[in-house]
């Protein structure tokens, strides 16, 4: 009888991590890597709802210099979940035939748009380079350990001063691995000039090469 209740008790135990092992996480806020027909049918019911992270990478130092908008970052869930929502904002429908390779790619897009030129007249600050570094470090370690794009894009900007004179500027969409995506990182977005980010008294933070850490609060 001893035996059997041992026995017993050990196959309970079996159960338990088996079942402990398969679970996903309980917060169901894990980032996606493979958007099976499931998941981008969870992506669009996500959308649906407006239940998306916005993707924003803001730097916030306080009232000093408020909340400074660097660059918006996408993983492929986002990707679907976006789709969706704009499409349910014109009153269309946004159906799984209608996702393309682009948008469940396993990949990290990084956008960064041009911005005003600091110390110029009517010109725009294009992005040169959009790189993703270890968020604490000395220099030289997180320069040898930046991820560099597996590929860009140019996102054209146009501006119009109080004039209404027009000038045109280059934003870029940096292609990253997916794993890219940590807490433990941070985006750096490089300008081929400075730029002012934020506003105070004093006009606001001037740099040329500005960064950000990842904050992945429901992202997916």
């Amino acid at each position: 009888m001893k035996h059997f209740r041992s026995d017993a008790m050990l196959m309970v135990i079996a159960v338990m991590v088996v079942v402990t092992v398969a679970s996903p996480p309980l917060h169901g806020r894990e980032i996606v890597t493979e958007m099976t027909a499931d998941r981008i049918a969870e992506a669009i019911k996500a959308g649906e709802r407006g239940d998306i992270a916005s993707g924003q990478l803001i730097q916030s130092s306080g009232w000093s210099w408020g909340s400074i908008h660097i660059a918006t970052f996408s993983t492929p869930f986002m990707r679907v979940a976006a789709a969706a929502r704009q499409a349910k904002r014109e009153y269309r429908k946004f159906t799984p035939d209608q996702v393309t390779p682009e948008m469940v790619a396993p990949e990290l897009h990084v956008y960064a748009w041009s911005q005003a030129a600091t110390e110029s007249g009517p010109e725009a600050a294009n992005v040169s380079a959009i790189v993703i570094t270890p968020r604490k470090g000395s220099k030289e370690d997180k320069d040898a350990r930046a991820v560099h794009p597996l590929r860009f894009e140019d996102i054209p900007t146009q501006f119009q001063n109080l004039f209404g004179a027009t000038f045109e500027g280059r934003g870029r969409m940096a292609v990253f691995p997916l794993s890219a995506l940590s807490e433990d990182n941070e985006v750096r977005v490089v300008y081929d000039r400075r730029v002012t980010m934020g506003n105070n008294a004093a006009g606001g933070r001037h740099c040329d090469d500005c960064h950000v850490p990842f904050s992945l609060k429901n992202v997916r």
